[in-house]
């Protein structure tokens, strides 16, 4: 389980970071749906 929130929480990262792109946004997104987890993203 430890990993699982590893991920999520490096996806997340990814989702808040200022330099990402939106189709690497869009894969981020992506991986957090597959990973059942909800970004909280606020832009």
């Amino acid at each position: 389980m430890a990993a699982h929130l590893r991920q999520v929480l490096a996806w997340r990262a990814l989702a808040y970071a200022p330099n990402i792109d939106a189709r690497d946004r869009a894969a981020v997104l992506w991986a957090l749906g597959l990973l059942n987890s909800t970004p909280i993203l606020d832009f």
